[in-house]
């Protein structure tokens, strides 16, 4: 049972990130918690539960991934096409109220730790990607 926990699934998404995607703070929470589970993981698109929340909007599990007990979800982690949690964040924050709640809250944090105005140098790619595929709001 413990090897499904955490065997790949859909795109390679562990538990933790399809938790991460669906915004369920306390299976994210009990997960992270867990020794065998690893924050900065990867699904096959190179993207974290902390990219994949971001994406969504999940303000409250963002929050956890970066600033749990057990998780400090690296910030700084690019997908597969460059991006990052901020830039995914900034890209749907033009169409989706709650990722723009993600993205002030991600600003924030690099501002803490890197200085005021840090400019996110792959947020253009990730708004590209989002004028190619015209997602929308979940």
């Amino acid at each position: 049972v413990e090897s499904e926990l955490y065997a790949p699934r859909v795109f390679g998404q562990s538990a933790l990130m399809r938790a991460s995607w669906k915004g369920d703070h306390d299976a994210v929470e009990l997960l992270a918690a867990d020794p065998g589970a690893s924050v900065n993981a990867k699904d096959t698109r190179g993207r974290t539960a902390l990219m994949i929340s971001s994406e969504r909007g999940h303000l409250n599990v963002v929050r956890l991934l970066v600033g749990g007990d057990h998780c400090g979800a690296d910030m700084d982690a690019e997908d597969k096409c460059g991006n990052t949690a901020l830039s995914l964040a900034s890209a749907r924050a033009k169409r989706c109220f709650h990722a723009m709640r993600v993205e002030a809250f991600l600003r924030e944090k690099y501002d803490e730790l890197w200085g005021p105005n840090y400019d996110d140098p792959h947020a253009d790619e990730a708004e590209d990607t989002y004028n190619r595929y015209d997602r929308f709001c979940w």
